[in-house]
């Protein structure tokens, strides 16, 4: 059987909890249905605004809704909720998403800004202490000494003087 054009089966995750929902679109908003719960939602709420005032079941609320990569940050009554609005076959899938683990960049001496690297105090093997001024780079007409945050010795050089920088760009990687 075909459902009506304004019919839509989604699926909520909130705080990685999933909810399957069914809505409606109405006159006036929404008929939601979760599970045998029905839920009458009366507002003029459109994509885009961050701010939806609305009418559930007889009783006026407001929540805030900011957008947070993926989804949605909603703010009710004091309490924050990530949530996530998908269709069923994305929301059976997303479990299988691998999360992409952050770059360790300790390892890493990288350029704080654009720049031109003037002096590099570094070579392959060189054990430097905690506070030994590594490289300098001059940006507006200033120059930035970067200095070891700890002791290290230089694994590879990554860059040589005289290079123009882009900010975070790698300039020595450490043992």
């Amino acid at each position: 059987h075909h459902e009506p054009k304004n019919h839509r089966e989604w699926v909520t995750i909130a705080n990685g909890t999933p909810y399957p929902i069914a809505v409606d679109c109405t006159e006036l908003g929404y008929d939601v249905r979760h599970q045998e719960q029905m839920y009458q939602v009366k507002t003029d709420w459109h994509i885009g605004q961050s701010l939806i005032l609305a009418e559930v079941n007889g009783q006026r609320i407001s929540v805030q809704l900011d957008t947070d990569g993926s989804g949605y940050r909603v703010f009710y009554r004091g309490g924050e909720t990530h949530l996530q609005v998908l269709r069923p076959r994305v929301a059976a899938l997303i479990g299988h998403m691998i999360e992409k683990a952050p770059s360790d960049l300790s390892k890493f001496l990288l350029s704080p800004m654009p720049g031109l690297l003037i002096r590099l105090s570094a070579h392959v093997g060189k054990e430097v202490k905690a506070g030994e001024e590594l490289a300098v780079v001059e940006a507006m007409k200033m120059e930035n000494s970067l200095r070891a945050e700890e002791d290290l010795v230089i694994a590879k050089v990554l860059a040589e003087e005289g290079d123009s920088l882009i900010v975070d760009q790698p300039i020595l990687e450490f043992e």
